[in-house]
């Protein structure tokens, strides 16, 4: 076991190097369940949010969800390089680094990708977050500060398409 471990709804998570992430029951360590990476580490210390459980795989490549009460996988992103770090999670957002020197933030709820930086070289800290900054070491000897932007907000307006078709045509 080399993941760090995280403590959530009465249980324990962490990965391993035999390609699996568990979940015990913090008070007795009995098993709850297990999710298999296929074969590959899990070594990233797990994040957990929303009733989920996000760690990344080295060899296989991706960050995963998985359910918190039952090990069920709700989705995966396919990392372009492996992944060994702690997510990090604000805002409903899930943020991971990788070996590649990308770090994505993906909609924690659907996976959905929402944005990404590059570094020049592997990432292999956690990335944290502060202030609305986000904030990463790489190997390329640099620690990058990067301002997430809020939200825009969106308002919808009701235009008549006569109107609109004498401004802008057909």
């Amino acid at each position: 076991v080399q993941s760090t471990p995280a403590v959530a709804d009465g249980k324990v998570f962490f990965g391993s190097r035999d390609g699996f992430l568990y979940a015990l029951d913090a008070i007795t360590g009995e098993k709850k369940w297990t999710y298999s990476h296929e074969g590959s580490w899990c070594i990233s210390g797990p994040a957990v949010a929303e009733g989920l459980v996000f760690a990344g795989s080295s060899d296989g490549q991706f960050v995963n969800a998985v359910d918190i009460k039952t090990g069920q996988e709700k989705w995966r992103f396919k990392t372009p390089a492996r992944v060994f770090t702690s997510g990090a999670i604000a805002d409903g957002n899930v943020f991971f680094a990788s070996w590649g020197g990308d770090v994505a933030w993906l909609d924690a709820q659907t996976g959905k990708v929402k944005g990404g930086t590059m570094a020049e070289a592997a990432v292999q800290a956690s990335p944290v977050l502060a202030d609305g900054v986000l904030y990463f070491a790489s190997d390329d000897a640099h620690i990058y500060a990067v301002e997430l932007q809020a939200p825009r907000q969106r308002h919808a307006v009701k235009v008549n398409p006569q109107i609109l078709a004498a401004y802008v045509g057909e």
